[in-house]
């Protein structure tokens, strides 16, 4: 990424201040604010644009902005002195994101963008940079606030009834997705005090009616007794607010990119072919740490060579978190490789990283000297995810036929313990765990059930027994919070 578009990146994050699903309900119109248009006369070219309105939730999905192109010449080129990008930039100083576009017609183009509840709410701008090539000409279109767009976070309203006489007690809760664990993940908590109403849907024809609204508690819950309607089925809504979606708008878009391993991009000056590769690994983190080592390698074809003094850096950006310039230096192999090492340990969020090499890259021929960038930004991916532990223990492990067991225990993840980013093992909460018996002798192990783990990391079930054997608890990891795997098993006689 060269210096200039380095400082045109956070001169916009500055005036602003910046893989489940983001684009707004199937059937919503698309409002004023979210189109814009730019043209450029001296060369016949118009430059239409829309973002639909995003609603996030926990597992991160792209937002796309379309691009429609009005020009008068038989092939658009996306590049000129560089490649044509899109920006957009929110609330706060974490909530920025460039994207270079994609080319998918001579007239029409998209650039993605990945967002979950970690990115703050409220009101966000796209900015566009479009950079053509016109008969050897150079040509930029810039706009700073091209359009803007919102984004709340995805709610959920329930409601559930149980008629005692003329009477029923009508129930339920509110749910939000947002970060947690010191913006290092995102979930699904409870949404307290805020108000809901209550509808009746009568069987038959009539619709649903307004019955009666009421306030959540500390515990995102809720409880209203109310004459007994007959019946039917009972509905909660949340109305949403500036910054939380009302309850049943959906998340939605595209999953977020298959994690790409190795990265390859190229970009000609003075007749030279120069193909840059990046090359990184996916990383299991645990309580010590583990190391990861990106490798960078270029090639050249044509007839100038490749000067590669003035590359020096490779950043990691992970998509859950924020965690900005998270960066290492380049150590220099061969005259066309380098690498750098990254270390993730527990306070290191659990998420898909982005990588994005830094420096200028310049091309000798003919006594000429010339710059030539291949797409320096989003070179590549790569996954941290966190190893678990899993322990489990009995009520007791020796027990007569036909009593009652207790399988209970713990899973926990290494993490930060703290605001301070302290080490250690968290609990993991709102994950579940299955339990499987294997009876002693030649029987396989069997299922007997599946348990959520608490706010406090612990599980418990009982089970009634009938013969020795070992029960195993196993969890099966999960991909939306970048978890991997474990489980533990403990003995029990029967007598």
């Amino acid at each position: 990424m060269t210096r200039r578009l380095r400082a045109m990146v956070a001169g916009i994050a500055t005036a602003a201040l910046l893989l489940v699903g983001l684009v707004a309900p199937a059937g919503s119109a698309t409002a004023a604010d979210n189109t814009g248009s730019s043209s450029l006369s001296s060369i016949g070219l118009k430059v239409s644009y829309s973002m639909d309105d995003v609603v996030t939730g926990n597992r991160p999905r792209v937002a796309r902005a379309s691009f429609t192109f009005d020009h008068p010449r038989s092939t658009l080129s996306l590049r000129g002195l560089r490649s044509s990008s899109a920006y957009i930039v929110g609330p706060g100083s974490r909530s920025a994101q460039r994207v270079h576009l994609v080319k998918d017609s001579e007239h029409r183009a998209h650039a993605d963008f990945l967002l979950d509840a970690s990115d703050p709410a409220g009101t966000y701008y796209l900015a566009i940079e479009i950079n053509t090539t016109v008969d050897g000409q150079a040509y930029t279109i810039f706009k700073d606030r091209g359009l803007k767009f919102s984004v709340k976070r995805a709610t959920t309203a329930t409601a559930s009834s149980k008629r005692s006489g003329s009477k029923t007690v009508v129930s339920g809760s509110v749910t939000r997705s947002q970060a947690v664990d010191y913006q290092t993940a995102v979930a699904t908590r409870p949404f307290a005090r805020v108000k809901v109403k209550l509808y009746f849907d009568p069987q038959g024809a009539q619709g649903a009616r307004y019955k009666a609204t009421v306030t959540t508690g500390s515990d995102g819950r809720y409880r209203k007794t109310l004459t007994y309607p007959g019946k039917g089925r009972w509905i909660a809504k949340y109305a949403g607010s500036s910054q939380y979606a009302p309850s049943g708008v959906r998340t939605a878009g595209a999953r977020e990119p298959a994690v790409k391993r190795t990265y390859i991009t190229s970009d000609t000056a003075l007749g030279t072919k120069v193909t840059m590769k990046v090359v990184s690994q996916n990383v299991v983190a645990g309580s010590r740490g583990k190391k990861m080592r990106v490798d960078v390698s270029f090639a050249t074809s044509g007839p100038g060579s490749l000067v590669t003094s003035d590359l020096h850096t490779v950043c990691a950006t992970s998509r859950i978190g924020h965690y900005d310039w998270y960066c290492s230096d380049l150590v220099r192999d061969s005259a066309t490789r380098l690498h750098a090492d990254f270390w993730f340990g527990p306070s290191d969020p659990a998420s898909v990283y982005d990588l994005e090499v830094w420096g200028d890259l310049w091309v000798r021929a003919s006594g000429e000297r010339d710059s030539v960038e291949p797409r320096m930004a989003q070179t590549g991916s790569f996954r941290v995810t966190k190893s678990t532990r899993t322990t489990v223990r009995l009520s007791d492990a020796s027990v007569r036929k036909g009593a009652t067991v207790k399988v209970k225990g713990t899973l926990a993840k290494p993490s930060a313990t703290d605001a301070n980013n302290g080490q250690g093992w968290r609990p993991t909460r709102g994950q579940s765990v299955k339990i499987y018996f294997d009876p002693k002798g030649s029987a396989k192990a069997a299922y007997r059930g599946t348990v959520r783990v608490s706010s406090k990391g612990t599980f418990s079930k009982n089970f009634r027994v009938t013969r020795s054997g070992t029960w195993i608890v196993k969890y099966p990891g999960s991909d939306a919070v970048h978890l991997r795997a474990s489980s533990a098993k403990v003995s029990m006689s029967v007598r």
